[in-house]
């Protein structure tokens, strides 16, 4: 019988670790919002990953005025926003700089604009930069930053200020090493590395037929290639095809070619756009989402503009990033005849 009583001891003992590690891996976000009615519903919300729009997260029912949320900030540290009924207010809460930990919110439905975020040091951090900025005379902005970054290196959310830095890449080497493998860490990271490329990586997609191919396969026999990452839903990218075909009609039997690499998540989506609009170059589908392990986030649409053996003559990144320029002030969405027009001329008076 004491075997089996010291047995259970240990059971529940570890069942009580275990059931902690499990929680203290995300955090839990317990708010109380004065005035707000029982059987509300509350949306935790944050930007996706593509950059542009908002998704949902979790939604609940309130309790009173109480809620709590629970999961895992991926990266460590990062934004979020919580909105509730549509009929109950139609603004979005600050933002809340959540961490893997316990959290409280707090504050009135009548100012839901300025929610009281506590136990988040990135909070913490952004509150005080926030309030730095707003005495900052334009003209100290630049070593304002500079100087908060490096008195804030072990904070989570600097990263975040570093992506936009004008030293980005020594400003990096100075974080600490949990600030470098946060969400916007590896962000920098990103950034950092893509600034570096003069050639871009080669990687494998599926092309129309359905085969698996490489960049590099596709490139080789052109002197200049386009790389159009683009998708079916993108409005901008289909607009841009008349004169990317212009382009191609022109300057193809000289030697330039249009690579389009689709980020669709659907197959059929894909092949029916790339029918509808007629477009006769090399069309390649990314479904796994490799152009953005070898690039970071890039939006669509977005263009890369490469020689024969890969290398990055002119880059247009949807992004906070921008390659290379060795046209400055010309763009592919409006100047791409231009650009291509002069390349083809340089390799005539070689």
């Amino acid at each position: 019988m004491k075997y089996w009583n010291y047995l259970l001891v240990v059971l529940i003992v570890f069942a009580s670790y275990s059931s902690h590690a499990q929680k203290s891996q995300g955090f839990e976000l317990s708010g109380d919002i004065l005035g707000l009615n029982d059987l509300t519903t509350v949306y935790l919300l944050k930007n996706n990953e593509g950059g542009s729009g908002i998704d949902t997260i979790s939604k609940i029912k309130s309790r009173g005025s109480k809620f709590t949320f629970t999961g895992i900030v991926k990266g460590g540290a990062n934004f979020y926003f919580i909105k509730l009924d549509s009929n109950v207010s139609k603004e979005f809460s600050n933002a809340l700089w959540l961490m893997n930990k316990k959290l409280t919110v707090s504050g009135k439905l009548d100012d839901f604009r300025n929610l009281i975020l506590k136990s988040s040091e990135a909070q913490d951090t952004w509150l005080a930069f926030k309030d730095l900025k707003g005495r900052t005379n334009p003209e100290q902005m630049t070593a304002m930053v500079d100087e908060f970054i490096l008195s804030h290196l072990n904070s989570l959310f600097t990263p975040y200020i570093i992506v936009n830095s004008s030293n980005i890449e020594d400003m990096y080497l100075k974080l600490s090493e949990d600030a470098k493998n946060s969400f916007w860490g590896l962000k920098v990271k990103e950034k950092v590395n893509l600034t570096k490329y003069k050639k871009l990586p080669d990687f494998n997609v599926e092309n129309i037929d359905g085969k698996i191919i490489s960049i590099y396969q596709a490139i080789k026999n052109s002197k200049y290639t386009l790389i159009d990452i683009w998708a079916s839903w993108c409005k901008p990218c289909r607009e841009a095809i008349p004169e990317m075909k212009k382009v191609y009609d022109e300057f193809n039997k000289q030697g330039f070619n249009i690579i389009g690499v689709s980020i669709d998540k659907i197959a059929v989506d894909w092949k029916n756009a790339v029918k509808e609009d007629g477009s006769s170059w090399i069309h390649v589908l990314d479904q796994k989402g490799i152009l953005k392990n070898t690039l970071g986030s890039v939006a669509v649409p977005s263009y890369i503009l490469i020689d024969e053996n890969g290398n990055i003559v002119q880059s247009e990144l949807n992004s906070s990033i921008e390659l290379t320029q060795k046209y400055p002030g010309k763009y592919f969405s409006h100047n791409l005849y231009e650009i291509i027009e002069m390349l083809f001329k340089e390799e005539k008076g070689k």
